[in-house]
């Protein structure tokens, strides 16, 4: 059975689902990525195969560097107000791991033109998914993976882009933005925790409304654990998978009451 409370639930692949999750993030190839950076960088965009900045801001991890920036995605919204007109930028390649290789830069367009607000180091907000409030100002859930030497967390979080707070890697541990989180150690392949290992997808996500006519979101996850044989303990080399242990499948409901999600019976959730 999975565990779902706050929603812990052991594991994820190193990278989530593609499918998994509607997101509605885009490529800034599509989007006129490059007069989004006018805003960010004027005069320094770097374009070609990836659009950014041709250096880091001076309040980023490695500000003082002389290093790319590139522009991951970008999501649009109205983040700041029902009437706002925004954009929020997952940027990369200015941050150390302890910041999740990055951070995002929110936008807004007035009179036709779009004007930096602030930059927020550690805000990966590269592949999110936007849900209006009751006033249609808009927040955005969002899903991100982080981890090392084979141990990766996947989390399922909120950001008000009013008041963000950095996620994942950045967390400072005490955040309730998080709404449901797994953990895979497949890739260390029974190595350590005593030759353990265990193994959570994240099948499904949708967004949908409840009974009550509140938002409502849907996870499905897989998962499944157990002690690595002998013969699956050999280091995981480029070529070869680890074991991967036989999982299981459910599904939590989590119903969002204005300022959080919280996980509902499944019997009222449908």
């Amino acid at each position: 059975m999975i565990l779902v409370t706050r929603a812990v639930v052991w594991a994820q692949e190193v990278e989530p689902n593609e499918q998994a999750f509607p997101s509605d993030s885009q490529d800034p190839q599509a989007v006129d990525g490059t007069g989004l950076l006018g805003a960010v960088c004027p005069g320094k965009i770097a374009t070609g195969k990836e659009l950014g900045c041709a250096h880091c801001p001076p309040d980023s991890g490695f500000g003082s560097m002389d290093l790319p920036w590139s522009l991951e995605s970008v999501t649009f919204g109205h983040f700041l107000s029902p009437a706002s007109e925004d954009a929020v930028l997952w940027m990369t390649g200015c941050e150390p791991h302890s910041r999740n290789f990055g951070g995002a830069v929110l936008l807004t367009r007035k009179s036709g033109r779009w004007s930096m607000l602030r930059y927020a180091a550690g805000l990966q907000i590269g592949r999110c998914h936007r849900l209006p409030l009751n006033d249609g100002r808009e927040i955005l859930v969002c899903i991100g993976t982080f981890g090392g030497q084979g141990n990766n967390l996947t989390n399922i979080y909120v950001e008000d882009l009013l008041s963000p707070r950095p996620a994942l890697m950045a967390a400072h541990g005490d955040e309730d933005n998080i709404v449901f989180s797994a953990f895979d150690n497949t890739w260390t392949c029974g190595l350590d925790d005593h030759g353990r290992v265990t193994r959570t997808t994240i099948d499904k996500v949708e967004f949908r409304t409840s009974k009550t006519g509140a938002p409502l979101l849907s996870i499905t996850a897989s998962s499944g654990g157990g002690r690595a044989k002998p013969e699956g303990r050999l280091p995981c080399v480029p070529g070869r998978d680890p074991a991967r242990p036989p999982t299981k499948t459910a599904r939590a409901d989590f119903e969002f009451d204005g300022k959080k999600f919280n996980e509902v019976p499944q019997a009222r959730a449908r």
